[in-house]
């Protein structure tokens, strides 16, 4: 936008983006060259500009630094383009990182840093039409970073650095454009910018970012906020509920036109207000998985969410919808606007046909209503929905609690145990029901990355209540946990892999079958189990620390969530990919596992020392490639643990380096 404008004076010319300061190679090497020759951005943006490859060859070979390559690029842009102009200027975002360089080698250069309120730069790289940054704390660390950087510039050279903010040149274009120009010691006439077009664009409200994730990023880029002058607009992460999730117009255009519904978000319905506070926001480490296989190339995605070991969750709150209208597993209308529930992926109910928005029944006391995730679903109503129901009527004791009539069966149970008294209960069946003193209590968790501690640890104490230890010695301790009972992501070669799995003492079991204090024992007394992604592997937070969990799933769904619950725990985590059969099925392909990967991903955390003084007569041949590996010497190994001695994270001490994946060898 800001570029767009300084082109229409006269005397200003902008090319597409150069990134000539962007990379740290130094001019002149093999990489530099390589690099602004080859990249398919910087070729493209050449093509933009009418710069042939020869002729900017031309320009490259005969220049003697970056700033003398910025020098005849913008001679040879201008003679093509705008001939009249006496100046040039570059927009390139990235060209941040080599401000500093830039400053020295054109000492007359003037900088003009237009800042954003990070809320809208992170949904920006999330959106990604230019740049794109899938992760929450890499895009805060561009703001960041940037902002870090031409703080110190201003520092060094307050008089050559204007910083102005996106809102406000939007808000006052005119009066904002005329003093840029006049930093850069230009001439300013208004007519030469009465076609100018600043809309606002503001991504706070349109779901890309979930609430527990702007709370992260006002949290993460708070000192470059503070000193940009940028606040929370008076709405903290619980009061805008509802406007994490993507505009139901968009998603369900049928839902949005029935009756005249219009979606409005929680933070924007003047008679929705705050009851309680559940707990303060909550701030926790991982630990990375024990072992990861990715047997696909699109599992590669997931893989840097496992250097992610830092999460973030907002506080949550019991929130008081007076005359809310709740129809089945998670409708709720107030008056023509309907607000959906705050856990991302989950659709919003239908409406029954022919039901209309009128209620059939109404409900005067105070009643916490619980929404559809998690019905019929044990993994996410024992997680999610269970320690919701439990503190909010901690919060609220006069309370009534509704559910659903299929709501499940161990997490009623659970309840139970946690002191829920069961009177309280009252169900909803699909027909909508007016509560003239509605209650929604905000999620303890963000699915599927994050699970709270807080919300995990209830669950957990379940186990102290009904694990059993005088019956340990009849329940087996090597589980393989089924989903006989799932329609969708299934492994192909099941067959296969269970007889695998019985001939190596495990034990198969489906948690369906089970009441929740048999869950809890059979998990508790557990050593190892392993299992199928989905709800059912659930139950491994009941399992001891030190426990090794490993789960198998498709490159189509990421399951990380076992991850966070795993690690929470204490436990040995490993986890496999495998190819998916369906991959348009995403979280429900079925997909086929490889017996050898299987037993890597089985087999104990393996070390091997390597002395420079014994024999020198071994090689390692690849089980995978057949080829030995070429360490620049020979080496003998000596196992830890002899009786698995085909596999080896192995290391050498003359170069200090390691092999990075974990596979089997031959000796040779």
């Amino acid at each position: 936008m800001l570029r767009n404008l300084l082109r229409q004076h006269p005397n200003l010319a902008c090319p597409e983006e150069t990134h000539f300061y962007r990379i740290a190679e130094p001019f002149g090497t093999k990489d530099f060259s390589r690099w602004v020759t080859e990249n398919s951005t910087l070729v493209r943006h050449r093509e933009i500009d009418q710069i042939s490859e020869p002729e900017f060859a031309e320009l490259l070979a005969g220049s003697t630094s970056r700033a003398d390559l910025y020098r005849r690029y913008m001679e040879a842009f201008i003679q093509r383009h705008k001939p009249a102009a006496d100046r040039w200027f570059d927009k390139t975002p990235q060209n941040v990182f080599g401000v500093a360089i830039a400053a020295s080698e054109i000492p007359d250069a003037r900088f003009i840093h237009i800042v954003r309120d990070p809320v809208n730069v992170v949904s920006s790289l999330r959106i990604g039409r230019v740049l794109k940054v899938d992760e929450l704390e890499g895009a805060c660390s561009y703001w960041n970073e940037s902002a870090a950087i031409l703080e110190t510039l201003g520092r060094a050279y307050p008089e050559r650095l204007l910083e102005v903010r996106y809102e406000d040149v939007v808000a006052q274009p005119h009066e904002f454009i005329e003093r840029i120009v006049a930093f850069v010691g230009e001439t300013y006439d208004r007519e030469w910018f009465a076609d100018m077009d600043t809309p606002a664009v503001d991504h706070r409200d349109n779901g890309v970012l979930s609430d527990s994730e702007i709370d992260f990023v006002q949290r993460f880029c708070v000192t470059g906020r503070a000193r940009y002058g940028y606040t929370d607009a008076g709405r903290s992460a619980v009061e805008r509920l509802a406007s994490t999730l993507v505009q139901l117009d968009a998603e369900h255009p049928s839902h949005a036109r029935n009756g005249g519904i219009k979606v409005v978000p929680l933070a924007k319905i003047a008679t929705v207000r705050a009851l309680a506070r559940l707990g303060a926001g909550e701030r926790y480490t991982r630990k990375a998985p024990t072992r990861v296989h990715y047997g696909d190339p699109a599992a590669e995605a997931f893989r840097d969410h496992y250097t992610n070991l830092r999460g973030k969750l907002p506080r949550q709150s019991v929130f008081e919808l007076p005359n809310v209208v709740v129809q089945g597993r998670g409708m709720m209308l107030m008056d023509d606007a309907l607000v959906r529930e705050n856990l991302e992926g989950a659709p919003a109910a239908s409406l029954p046909r022919g039901s209309g928005l009128e209620p059939i029944r109404t409900l005067e006391r105070p009643t916490l209503y619980t929404t559809r995730y998690g019905v019929l679903n044990y993994g996410h109503c024992i997680t999610d929905i269970v320690p919701r129901i439990v503190e909010a009527s901690r919060a609220i004791p006069d309370c009534d609690i509704a559910l659903h009539p299929q709501f499940v069966a161990a997490a009623r149970e659970a309840l139970d145990v946690l002191g829920v008294d069961s009177t309280r209960i009252v169900e909803l069946d699909e027909m909508p029901t007016r509560l003239v003193r509605g209650l929604f209590a905000s999620p303890c968790s963000a699915h599927p990355l994050v699970h709270s501690p807080r919300a995990l640890d209830l669950v957990r104490g379940l186990a102290d209540s009904l694990a059993d230890s005088a019956t340990r010695s009849t329940i087996p301790t090597k589980l393989f946990v089924t989903c006989d009972d799932a329609a969708t992501r299934q492994i192909t070669n099941y067959l296969e892999i269970e007889n695998f799995l019985i001939d190596r003492g495990y034990t198969p079991i489906n948690v369906d079958a089970f009441d929740l204090a048999t869950q809890i024992r059979t998990f508790a007394n557990a050593g190892e189990v392993i299992g199928i992604a989905g709800a059912a592997m659930t139950n491994i937070l009941f399992c001891a620390p030190g426990t090794r969990i490993t789960v198998l799933t498709s490159s189509s769904m990421p399951a990380l969530h076992f991850w966070d619950f795993a690690a929470q725990s204490g436990h040995d985590f490993r986890i496999g990919y495998f190819p998916a059969e369906t991959p348009a099925r995403r979280i429900h392909s079925n997909f086929t596992v490889d017996l050898n990967a299987l037993e890597s991903l089985l087999l104990p955390w393996l070390k091997a020392t390597v002395s420079d003084e014994l024999p020198t007569h071994t090689e390692l041949r690849s089980s995978r490639t057949g080829k030995c590996l070429d360490t620049g010497k020979k080496f003998s190994l000596k196992p830890i643990f002899p009786p698995y001695n085909y596999i080896w994270t192995c290391y050498w001490s003359s170069s200090r380096e390691r092999l990075r994946e974990h596979s089997t060898f031959d000796f040779c």
